[in-house]
C-alpha cells in the first residue's frame, strides 16, 4: 500500500499519516463481508493512527471527525455485548460531538453525530440521558425525525 509505505519513510508527515487512516478504512470497508478478520485489524491499526492525529491535533476538524469513523467501524464489527464496542461507540460519539462545535452547522456531520449519539445511548451506558437529550436536540436543530 502506497500510504503505509510514505508514513514508513516519513513518519513525521502528519498528511500521511491521515491519508493511511483513510485508506485502511476503505480498504476494511470492501473487506467488511468477505474477511471480516481483516477488515478488523485494518480498523484496529486505522484507529490507532486517527487516535494518535486527534492528539497531536486537538480541535482539528478532520482528525476528530476520522477519529469518530475509525471508532464507529471498528465498533460496528463487534460483537454486540462486546465491552470494547461500548467505549468505541463513545468515543466516536464524542468525537463527531466535538467536531460539530467546530463546525456547528455541518449538515453531515450533524446526521453522524445524532445517529452515533443514538446508537451509543442505546447500549445503556451511564450517561445514557445525556446522549439521548444530544441527540433530541441534533433532530430539533437539524430537522432529523427520531429513528
Amino acid at each position: 500500500m502506497i500510504a503505509r509505505r510514505l508514513v514508513e519513510t516519513r513518519s513525521d508527515n502528519l498528511q500521511a499519516k491521515r491519508d493511511l487512516t483513510v485508506s485502511l478504512n476503505n480498504v476494511a470497508g470492501m473487506l467488511h463481508s468477505s474477511d471480516p478478520g481483516q477488515a478488523l485489524n485494518l480498523y484496529r491499526e486505522s484507529l490507532i493512527i486517527a487516535s494518535f492525529l486527534a492528539e497531536r491535533l486537538p480541535k482539528n476538524l478532520q482528525a476528530l471527525w476520522d477519529l469518530g469513523i475509525s471508532a464507529v467501524r471498528l465498533a460496528q464489527l463487534l460483537p454486540t455485548k462486546d465491552p470494547e464496542q461500548v467505549s468505541l461507540l463513545r468515543e466516536a460519539a464524542i468525537s463527531f460531538r466535538d467536531a460539530l462545535a467546530i463546525q456547528p452547522e455541518h449538515q453531515e456531520l450533524g446526521d453522524l453525530s445524532y445517529h452515533v449519539a443514538l446508537y451509543y445511548a442505546c447500549c445503556d451506558p451511564d450517561d445514557r440521558d445525556e446522549w439521548f437529550t444530544y441527540a433530541d436536540e441534533l433532530a430539533e436543530r437539524f430537522g432529523f425525525e427520531e429513528d
